[in-house]
């Protein structure tokens, strides 16, 4: 049996080793700050309200508020068509022939930061962390994808997000704890299969 009824997930950057997954507790030492708490929004999947996303300090999506699922099981981050359309369109993004929306990755350092503020506190992702670079260039890590529910279309936070932020699933409480991952963190060894126990983050 595990202590508290909860996991955490650090993942590394960039598909490196030491990704970790805790059963029943929480390590500070992978995160700096504090954790902030969002409540599950609905129960079923991690689901929780965006009050916003912003990039220029304009709202390019989500003005009304919105509903996300903070989801390690899904690899980029994903919202609406027309909400990710109108991201792709501001950093420059074009759909090459496989599909691929890709961009010049000597545009990485000027494109803004993707802001989602979540239970009234901010969460930029850098564009070093929606830019996804390979030994062939660099793709968009933001992919349109309609979901529909009672609640309005969900967003998914996958890996993209998760990357940036040390999370805790708290299913005593219902919740869903954020805080800035440690960048100087140095982690045990662990590949990202080791994910595959949470993959989905599906309440049970």
């Amino acid at each position: 049996l595990v202590s508290q009824d909860l996991f955490s997930v650090y993942l590394s950057s960039n598909d490196q080793s030491g990704s970790v997954v805790m059963f029943g507790g929480i390590d500070s030492s992978y995160f700096t700050g504090n954790l902030n708490w969002v409540p599950v929004s609905v129960e079923g999947y991690w689901q929780i309200s965006v009050d916003s996303i912003t990039m220029n300090g304009q709202a390019i999506a989500c003005s009304q508020g919105c509903q996300a699922i903070v989801d390690t099981g899904t690899s980029l981050l994903t919202g609406p068509s027309n909400a990710i359309a109108n991201i792709q369109s501001t950093i420059g993004a074009s759909q090459d022939s496989y599909g691929q929306m890709v961009i010049s990755c000597s545009a990485i350092n000027n494109l803004p930061d993707i802001v989602f503020t979540i239970n009234g506190i901010q969460y930029p992702l850098p564009p070093s962390a929606y830019i996804l670079q390979n030994q062939q260039g660099c793709v968009s890590g933001v992919q349109g994808m309609n979901l529909p529910t009672p609640s309005g279309e969900l967003w998914i936070l996958g890996d993209v997000f998760i990357r940036q932020y040390f999370t805790v699933f708290d299913r005593a409480n219902n919740q869903v704890g954020l805080a800035p991952v440690a960048w100087a963190r140095v982690s045990p060894a662990a590949s990202q299969e080791d994910l595959a126990l949470v993959a989905h983050s599906r309440c049970i």
